[in-house]
């Protein structure tokens, strides 16, 4: 899994997070041109509206990232989304919106199902603020990532072997036991119900 949660770079874009009734003053106190190109692309602040500003050169000049009227960390899911790939930090944010809170969401909204992509797609990645606890960050993320994978990938690929085999690395990789039972053992274990449908399955997809 890329990581896209970093905690450090030498140059990342600004992205300056607002609530609706905040944008108008932000504009106001910015170049004449960032705030007509915020008019020109009906810019409001809205939940999840993000605009690009471009600078003298063509690249990136900075971010604007609509938090609708109300403070909620999930929103920045929507920037991960959205945003092209490249490194960017949170230049200004609502005090009452944890870094902490913030770094996840976006790990979160970056997530792809690309298992059957040849080619992985550029993501974009958020600097984390010095408080952050960017491997935390980093291992819910991945914990979420693998379980919607397992959800999204196709059952003739994610069967009850596939699963066991996951949940055996799992515990491999963190020191844990595992138990699987299996066949006649499931009678023995009282899933009489479950062994009964696993008579129909060829071996290599018996239930467990």
């Amino acid at each position: 899994m890329t990581e896209v949660v970093i905690d450090h770079t030498e140059d990342a874009v600004p992205v300056h997070a607002l609530y609706e009734k905040d944008v108008p003053g932000f504009l106001d106190g910015r170049q004449a041109f960032v705030k007509a190109f915020a008019e020109l692309s009906d810019f409001k602040g809205k939940a999840g509206q993000v605009l690009v500003t471009p600078n003298t050169e063509g690249g990136i000049d900075r971010v604007l990232f609509g938090l609708g009227d109300r403070a909620d960390a999930q929103t920045f899911r929507a920037l991960a989304a959205k945003l092209p790939a490249g490194e960017y930090r949170i230049a200004s944010a609502p005090a009452e919106i944890s870094p902490e809170q913030i770094a996840l969401a976006f790990a979160l909204g970056s997530y792809r199902f690309d298992r059957y992509k040849k080619k992985k797609d550029d993501r974009p990645r958020l600097v984390a603020a010095e408080q952050v606890d960017v491997a935390e960050v980093r291992s819910i993320a991945h914990a979420c990532a693998l379980a919607r994978d397992m959800v999204n990938t196709p059952p003739n690929d994610m069967g009850p072997l596939q699963i066991e085999t996951i949940a055996r690395e799992i515990a491999e990789q963190y020191g844990a036991s595992i138990t699987v039972v299996t066949g006649e053992g499931l009678l023995e274990a009282g899933y009489p119900a479950v062994h009964a449908v696993g008579r129909a399955a060829v071996p290599h997809r018996a239930p467990r």
